[in-house]
């Protein structure tokens, strides 16, 4: 079986970033769910690399001509899922900080209040 430069590189790419995310996990500043993650994408990454005819075969029974086009799908699918839940999050956390604000003033009105 011949490799090309690429079925080199990158999964040679993918492994350092599953070695960072590992390493990021160790030191606290990654979580379980992050890191499985990152280990799905990249391990997924190198994988389609090195074989890239079972990228074929999948978007042929998924109904997409290339295994490039379900590839690209899939990226925009999981790229506005994630828009989506980022968007959610900052919706609540300006919620919550709203509510923060509301309730941080109301306690000053009534300790003014009372010291007066």
């Amino acid at each position: 079986m011949n490799f090309t430069l690429y079925q080199l590189i990158v999964p040679l790419l993918a492994l350092v970033m599953i070695a960072k995310a590992i390493s990021r996990f160790r030191r606290g500043q990654q979580t379980w769910r992050e890191l499985i993650t990152w280990i799905f994408v990249w391990g997924a990454i190198g994988f389609f690399a090195l074989f890239p005819k079972i990228s074929d075969k999948l978007a042929n029974f998924i109904g997409i001509k290339s295994g490039a086009n379900a590839i690209i799908t899939a990226a925009l699918v999981i790229l506005f899922y994630i828009v989506f839940k980022l968007l959610v999050t900052s919706e609540n956390l300006e919620s919550k900080i709203t509510r923060l604000n509301r309730k941080i003033a109301l306690d000053k009105l009534k300790e003014e209040k009372t010291n007066r």
